[in-house]
């Protein structure tokens, strides 16, 4: 191998091993189940009524968009509508990858941050029931007229989940 050959095998495994770790710090790969999620947060659901309630959706709107409390705009990131502006935001459009996510997995990772990700966690900024606001808020994005329903860990239509 001579010279020119060898820096151009370097420059290629460069630009690899860049590629590689600039796709590592996108979006984090989707959830497989709720088993990783810390004790705390397993078993925590929106506040009954909240799904589609267009007061709590409205608060959760003005928190999101930084109106409520200016530290905190997840518009910033996630975009006004969902749509992120900034690489490795999760799409909240996307009812797919939104169906993956339950309401609990939201409640942490907003309050705890993502690993690996430039998403730091609001507890200290946000009440749990401001964090719920927010949830229910982007839920009319990609989950627009469902809620989760942790019996069937899926989401269903809202008003369709039989409470006890």
């Amino acid at each position: 191998m001579n010279y020119s050959e060898w820096v151009q095998s370097k420059w290629v495994a460069g630009l690899a091993m860049t590629i590689m770790v600039i796709g590592a710090c996108g979006v984090p790969a989707p959830p497989q189940g709720d088993g990783d999620i810390p004790p705390q947060y397993v078993g925590q659901h929106m506040p009954e009524g909240w799904w589609g309630n267009d007061a709590i959706i409205e608060e959760g709107r003005q928190l999101y968009s930084g109106i409520e409390k200016p530290g905190v705009n997840c518009a910033r990131c996630h975009g006004k509508t969902g749509r992120p502006v900034k690489r490795g935001a999760l799409d909240f459009r996307n009812t797919d990858t939104m169906k993956q996510y339950s309401d609990s997995r939201m409640l942490w990772r907003i309050a705890e941050g993502v690993p690996y990700s430039s998403m730091g966690g609001f507890k200290g900024n946000l009440s749990e029931d401001e964090i719920w606001k927010i949830i229910a808020f982007t839920g009319t994005f990609g989950l627009s007229g469902l809620q989760y329903d942790p019996e069937k860990k899926g989401w269903v239509p809202i008003g369709s989940r039989q409470t006890g």
